[in-house]
């Protein structure tokens, strides 16, 4: 009995253990800076939220129609309601303070893990880096509510070569398959601009010495957000009479 114990103790230390790993950061001079010229361009602040994971099939019956609904409701604070309810969270920070390369304004460095045993929906899917600029950063929660910038990159599945510079952002098969390491610099090439189609929404800034990036390094540049338009007064006005004028008729 007393090895039927420890062959038990065993399998919990092991699911315990087990997990998928994967390391993601902004090095090498390459971070994030907010919409704008270059000439006005800076640094995501500090507090500021940045997260990796999936988007799940709510948003569409492929990759392609997933991107394109990325690409369509990340451009509001409503949208963007949507793509959080689909979206799962792998692993998120908040910027910190400290150097620009790596953990300072813009850059940041993490390792996250989960067990793929537990949440098997993570397995070989693409991953998404999602970065925001928020008014309220008390949460993730109150970020997506209070976005007026924001970013979602990726480097399509699609992309099969070896090098570590191209090569795709996609989750471990399973617990045991493998680290994945990912940086801001892949999607650059030649250190001069952004591999096209490895973003989603953002642009390309070369000239980012007013942002603490050297000159020639390159930088994920947020896209800024729409809040939802008021209502016109003059149609809420018009509203109101039409109310009037049915209200009058039905007495």
């Amino acid at each position: 009995m007393k090895k039927n114990l420890l062959l038990l103790l065993s399998f919990l230390v092991a699911d315990f253990t087990d997990a998928a790993t994967v390391a993601w950061s902004a090095f090498d001079n390459t971070g994030i800076i907010n919409s704008g010229l270059a000439s006005s361009a800076a640094a995501l602040p500090t507090g500021n939220w940045v997260q990796i994971g999936y988007f799940d099939s709510t948003l569409g019956a492929n990759q392609t129609a997933i991107n394109a609904a990325i690409t369509s409701d990340s451009q509001t604070v409503s949208g963007t309601a949507t793509l959080a309810a689909a979206f799962h969270t792998f692993g998120s920070l908040q910027i910190n303070t400290g150097s620009q390369s790596g953990n300072g304004a813009g850059g940041f460095s993490a390792s996250s893990s989960l067990s793929l045993t537990s949440n098997p929906s993570f397995a070989s899917q693409q991953i998404y880096l999602w970065a925001l600029n928020a008014t309220n950063n008390t949460s993730l929660a109150t970020a997506y509510s209070s976005v007026t910038q924001q970013a979602i990159a990726y480097i399509p599945l699609s992309i099969t070569t070896p090098d570590a510079a191209t090569q795709a952002w996609q989750f471990p098969a399973s617990d045991t398959a493998g680290n994945v390491a990912i940086e801001l610099k892949s999607l650059t090439t030649s250190g001069t601009k952004i591999l096209d189609g490895s973003f989603i929404t953002g642009a390309n800034n070369t000239s980012l010495n007013s942002a603490g990036f050297p000159t020639l390094n390159n930088a994920l540049q947020l896209a800024t957000v729409a809040s939802a338009p008021e209502p016109d007064r003059s149609v809420l006005c018009g509203f109101a009479l039409i109310g009037l004028i049915l209200r009058r008729r039905r007495k």
